[in-house]
């Protein structure tokens, strides 16, 4: 789950940010437990998709929506 999330999420020193990210999502989901998590497919990760819905789904979120990237470069394989 890391390598795909940050292969599109960097902070402005171009350093993946799964770690901080995953951290946030505990603290929150302890707060508020029914926030929805918004998961962005685009062709370079689809293959991790059924991963991350269900590392998403085993960090405590119940509602994940899933979100296709039309403006990606889709091509026959992906």
């Amino acid at each position: 789950m890391k390598l795909a999330h940050d292969k599109n999420r960097v902070d402005t020193l171009g350093q993946g940010t799964f770690e901080t990210v995953e951290a946030v999502a505990q603290k929150l989901l302890a707060q508020q437990p029914y926030t929805p998590a918004m998961m962005t497919i685009s062709p370079n990760v689809v293959e991790h998709y059924a991963e991350g819905v269900k590392h998403l789904y085993t960090l405590g979120f119940r509602y994940i929506i899933c979100s296709i990237n039309y403006a990606g470069v889709w091509t026959e394989k992906t």
